[in-house]
């Protein structure tokens, strides 16, 4: 799985590039399994009560949307924000929370589990890279000291590879998924 990948909701291959950010990225997720985040737990919880492999893996998923994971809004705040990120966060900011900010884990500064693929964006595609900080500094600029998120970095690859938005959640759960059914293994009764 982690060699080559024929992608399906685009016409040109993968490059090797492209690879190596996809595996970057895998590699960051399974390192946060180990965190007591709301979908590790809410697998954790169902295995042991339910035993049932199904029904963890789905309250994994069901665990994600708004407050954990909010992949595809954080795809569309970033698209919207490339073109002016102080504005956009501004607006987004009166709105409630900006997607793919801020951490319950690591609290005064970027997430440890993510710092390859944070370099490989800011090396590979600095339109991004510069965006999120252009964000980062304006939120601390509002008092705000929150940094790049899981969430944050999945829907930056997932533009840059061109996933469509509404599959954004791919790339979190392909990566999961694995450590997810080894939390089950681990829980089951």
């Amino acid at each position: 799985m982690r060699n080559t990948l024929k992608p399906f909701w685009r016409d040109t291959p993968l490059l090797a590039g492209d690879m190596e950010v996809l595996n970057l990225l895998h590699d960051a997720h399974h390192l946060c399994i180990e965190r007591n985040n709301a979908s590790s737990a809410a697998v954790r919880h169902v295995a042991q009560s339910s035993g049932s492999f199904l029904n963890s893996m789905i309250a994994g998923i069901a665990s994600l949307g708004d407050l954990h994971g909010p992949i595809p809004a954080t795809c569309s705040f970033l698209q919207k924000a490339q073109f002016d990120p102080e504005t956009t966060t501004r607006l987004w900011l009166a709105e409630g929370k900006i997607p793919g900010w801020g951490n319950s884990f690591i609290k005064d500064g970027p997430d440890p589990a993510f710092c390859r693929v944070h370099d490989y964006i800011w090396n590979n595609a600095p339109q991004w890279g510069n965006t999120a900080d252009r964000v980062t500094l304006y939120l601390h600029g509002r008092g705000k000291r929150v940094y790049p998120n899981p969430s944050l970095y999945t829907a930056a690859v997932s533009i840059i590879l061109g996933v469509p938005v509404e599959m954004s959640y791919w790339l979190f759960l392909r990566s999961r998924l694995d450590g997810w059914a080894r939390l089950f293994f681990e829980q089951r009764p």
